[in-house]
């Protein structure tokens, strides 16, 4: 399913990022994709992080290097696929991204909202791939649960707003006193 909804998907502007839940998987997923000849026009590769946040290895320092020429070279348009693990959720800036797929279920809300996120462009797709017979009663649960967010959000904003333009009233017979030297 997923390599049908690529060949569909892909037009030369395309910028897009999956989410897996193991390196095993990104590693996978991106040798097949740059393996298979009806993904001719992807260039795929991994992002992962480092197994060893201490930098102890080697190993660490090289694949460190190589995952971020290969995010740079996404971001400038060589590369036009990235598999990542969820160390991409956060943090790290790629505004260029108009296709996220979530091709294994999100672990929880915080995810969800963060892989969501990442698709920033307009005309952006988010795409959800679950198990056939699968309602998915949690997206549906962790939708209607970002959507209170944004309400009370933006509920707090407009309280916020009226006091501020209330507090920068004039009170009417009131006396002002300025000392000129401090404004």
């Amino acid at each position: 399913m997923l390599l049908t909804f690529l060949t569909h998907e892909y037009r030369p502007t395309l910028r897009g990022l999956i989410f897996v839940q193991t390196r095993q998987s990104a590693w996978v997923m991106a040798k097949l994709i740059n393996a298979h000849p009806a993904m001719r026009d992807y260039h795929a590769f991994s992002f992962v992080g480092v197994s060893n946040p201490g930098h102890e290895g080697l190993f660490d320092f090289v694949q460190l290097r190589e995952q971020n020429e290969d995010l740079e070279k996404f971001r400038g348009g060589e590369l036009n696929l990235c598999i990542s693990t969820s160390v991409l959720e956060e943090g790290i800036d790629v505004p260029a991204v108009n296709l996220v797929i979530c091709f294994d279920e999100r672990p929880n809300l915080r995810s969800f909202i963060q892989s969501r996120g990442r698709a920033r462009q307009q005309g952006s797709k988010f795409v959800l791939f679950h198990q056939e017979g699968d309602r998915s009663s949690k997206v549906e649960q962790w939708r209607r649960l970002e959507n209170e967010m944004k309400l009370e959000f933006r509920d707090a904003q407009l309280a916020a707003e009226a006091r501020i333009l209330f507090e920068e009233q004039e009170e009417p017979g009131g006396e002002v006193y300025r000392i000129h030297s401090t404004g």
